[in-house]
């Protein structure tokens, strides 16, 4: 005659489920790592790749021909380059501003008055107002260089007001 006892292969099939449980869930953490691990290897790589091409748009920038691309591309750069490279950005920034500087520069054409006489002459005794295009560019100048001191400043304060 043979004894059964219900309960006890009862017993074992939930030892063995359990068992199956333990081990699944110790491959899921150990695959949500690899995840993990592999996401933080895609993003360092993307990153990488992004300041390469920042810094080949950086370089590109210098083959632009009017001086305001320049600094306009120059100055973005160094905005987006300011988290990983401070040093490199702050050179960035002083090469903007000697564009925008250079951009602001009187042509030999805005130095002639009307009549056609060179004015950088000191003996010049008839001031003649300046004409709306310069007065146009000038306000342009300046708007621009007042929203590049202000994207310096963000970054840094004492730079902007050395600049």
């Amino acid at each position: 005659m043979r004894i059964r006892f219900p309960h006890i292969s009862f017993s074992l099939l939930l030892l063995f489920a359990l068992t199956l449980f333990v081990s699944s869930s110790g491959l899921a953490q150990d695959e949500e790592k690899e995840k993990a691990q592999k996401q933080t290897e895609k993003r360092q790589e993307l990153e990488r790749q992004t300041l390469a091409m920042l810094d080949e748009v950086a370089t590109q920038a210098m083959s632009l021909k009017l001086p305001e691309n320049r600094s306009f591309v120059l100055a973005g750069a160094a905005d987006l380059l300011w988290k990983h490279d401070e040093k490199r950005a702050r050179n960035l920034f002083w090469d903007a501003l000697n564009n925008l500087i250079a951009a602001n520069a009187p042509t030999a054409d805005e130095l002639k008055d009307p009549a056609g006489k060179d004015t950088t002459a000191k003996d010049s005794a008839v001031k003649h107002p300046p004409s709306e295009k310069v007065l146009s560019r000038y306000y342009l100048m300046f708007s621009a260089r007042q929203e590049f001191l202000r994207k310096v400043a963000q970054h840094d304060p004492q730079l902007a007001m050395d600049m």
